[in-house]
Parts: C-alpha cells; structure tokens; sequence
C-alpha cells in the first residue's frame, strides 16, 4: 500500500533516467487510453482529461487546507517548503478521477455504517493517488496531487469539465454510470493528453423536477428553487448557474450528531439505485430526450420505495461486495 497523500507522491518508482532508458513517447490520445486503463486497474471507477488554461487554473486554490500557497512557476520540476507548492505551468494537463461507494451503506445515513462509506472512498482514494503518481513517474513525468483531503482545486467542477457527470440539486457531480456515490479527485500532471468535453445526459434536467434530496435535508440546507438560480442566498454571492446549499446550516446538523457525518441526500438520490429494475434503465434514456417525464420517473422512484433510508441496525446481514460496491458495470472502452 502506498498510502498517504502527497502532493510530489511518494517518489519512489524508478524513473527512465536512472534505467538508462527514454521516457514513454505518444500522440495524446494513447496516454488517454493508458492512463484510463491504468486508474481501473488502481480501482478508480471513472477518469476524464481537461486543461488548464485562463478560465479553468481559477479552479486551483491559491492556498492549500494546510495553508500552504499553491504557485505557478516556470520552473521544470514542481517542489515544496514549509510554506509553498510550486507547479511547474508544463502540469496543464488535468486527470478528474471518481471513487465509487457503497449504495446500501450511504442508504443507512446519518449512521456511522453511512459515515464510514464515505471515509472508505477517501481511503481507497489515497493509494489510487499514489499509486497514479508513481505509474507517471516511472513514465518520466510529473503527477501532482492532493496533499491532504480536498486539496489542490475544485473537484466537482474538474470532474463535470472532464465529463464524469453533471451539477446537481445537491450541489455535488452526479454521474450517469453511478449517480452521486463517486467522490472526485484531481491530479495535475505534465503528460500531454486527449481532452475530454462536459457532457448532458439530462442530470441537471431530473433535479429540477426531483427535489427528493432537498425534501429528505434534515437541516433544510438544499434548494426547494424549480431552478438553479445562480445565486447562493445563504452567503448573499453570485457565481455559476448551481443549486447552492446553506453549507453552514448543514455543517451545524453534522456536528449535532457528533458521531457521523450526514449523506441522506446522497442516499435517497434516485440516480444512487444501480439498474435495480428495468426502469432505471429506461429513465437513462428517456430523462435526455424527454425531460417532461422527469416527474413521472421521480414517482414512480418514491412508489418503488428506493430512496427510502434502511436501519443502520442490519447491515452485517448484507451480502455485499469487496468494498460494498459492483465493479461489474462497464464504463465505456478503454
């Protein structure tokens, strides 16, 4: 296991260099497939490519959770100190990457069977990470990644740029393989590759007419508005079309329950069922190219009893898969 997060990685793998031998050479669409291959085979569920440019580097944080400032540099090798992380401008090429978790563990939330999902996703995520930036490494190239949990930049914006999924009522990418039980991560790399384009697969669309996960909200944080409005109430600020949640109101109700974290919304999310009736199917289809029945497929999600939470009391009763998840369903070519 190559755990722990590190921005440089843990810069172990041999390096061409000291083989003797190139680094790798291709056109940027073959990195893109290697590198796709290679995250399934580390367990990411999903990855997509985009590039920083003028627009998309205002995702990058100017400073770390650790306080530590993130810097352009013109410098080849990326380096840190006690107080700064250097980027060399040549990491313009951006890796969004998912994570699945288990659906019927998120159904158990707000208990510590739904708090630890989300924990085991972040776990995964730190060898995946590492063991990414290793692979890039021993390609001869840079990979820059989290120095701690959602660090770097903006995840779900990365992942919706890179067309892993779309926006939604809960203010998280909602992807269309596995709805909102993916976490994103973002790595930052020197490797030239084939840029991916955001994608609508009528996600956007469905929450407009759901609501599902703003009516389950304890605390009342996620927008009851028909649509994304633009506008975050709860901190008087504008920004990208989105559904903003008050985040105060719904950090106070985790801290309430001091024992866990939250995930309701996550799982009554009609999208978090994987294909467990033929209908699922069928709204993959029909949400893109006939969101009038968006309302219809909300209801007939409430009269299947899907989105209803399970007791956190039973799930060693389960029959679960490693991790809780199924790897089975494919996710495209590599």
């Amino acid at each position: 296991m190559l755990a722990g997060k590190k921005f440089l990685g843990p810069q172990t793998a041999p390096t061409p260099e000291s083989r003797g031998v190139p680094k790798w050479t291709g056109t940027p669409e073959e990195a893109s497939k290697m590198l796709r291959a290679a995250m399934r085979h580390f367990s990411a569920a999903n990855c997509g490519f985009t590039v920083l440019d003028e627009n998309t580097s205002k995702l990058i944080y100017s400073k770390d959770p650790d306080g530590k400032e993130l810097i352009f540099t013109d410098e080849v090798k990326a380096s840190e100190t006690d107080k700064q992380r250097f980027i060399p401008k040549s990491c313009k090429c951006v890796m969004a990457y998912t994570v699945q978790m288990s659906p019927e563990t998120m159904r158990r939330s707000p208990t510590m069977t739904g708090g630890q999902t989300t924990t085991l996703a972040y776990k995964r995520a730190e060898n995946i990470q590492a063991s990414v930036q290793e692979f890039l490494r021993g390609l001869g190239y840079q990979g820059l990644g989290e120095s701690s949990t959602n660090a770097l930049g903006i995840a779900p914006a990365f992942g919706v740029l890179t067309g892993l999924g779309e926006m939604s009522r809960l203010n998280r990418m909602i992807s269309p393989e596995f709805g909102p039980m993916v976490r994103v991560f973002k790595l930052l790399m020197d490797l030239p590759v084939a840029v991916d384009k955001p994608i609508d697969a009528g996600i956007m669309a469905f929450c407009k007419a759901c609501k599902k996960c703003a009516e389950a909200c304890l605390s009342q944080s996620l927008s009851l508005t028909p649509s994304p409005p633009g506008r975050c109430e709860a901190r008087g600020t504008t920004g990208h079309k989105a559904y903003f949640e008050d985040s105060v109101s719904c950090m106070t109700s985790w801290r309430e329950k001091a024992t866990t974290n939250c995930g309701i919304c996550f799982g009554v999310c009609p999208f978090a069922k994987k294909d467990k009736a033929w209908i699922h199917e069928m709204v993959k289809v029909g949400m893109s190219v006939a969101p009038f029945a968006d309302s219809f497929f909300r209801s007939m999600d409430d009269a299947f009893g899907y989105g209803a939470q399970a007791s956190g009391e039973s799930w060693w009763n389960l029959d679960l898969p490693e991790y809780g998840i199924d790897s089975s369903q494919p996710v495209g070519a590599v």
